[in-house]
């Protein structure tokens, strides 16, 4: 059995990650 909150979790994690990443990114770039 899956533990939904953790994988809720994990995919949070993983987005707010990947947000930060492209707004460093961005203010690379820019």
């Amino acid at each position: 059995m899956i533990d939904r909150n953790r994988l809720v979790r994990q995919v949070f994690n993983v987005t707010l990650v990947a947000l930060i990443l492209a707004r460093m990114t961005l203010s690379v770039l820019w």
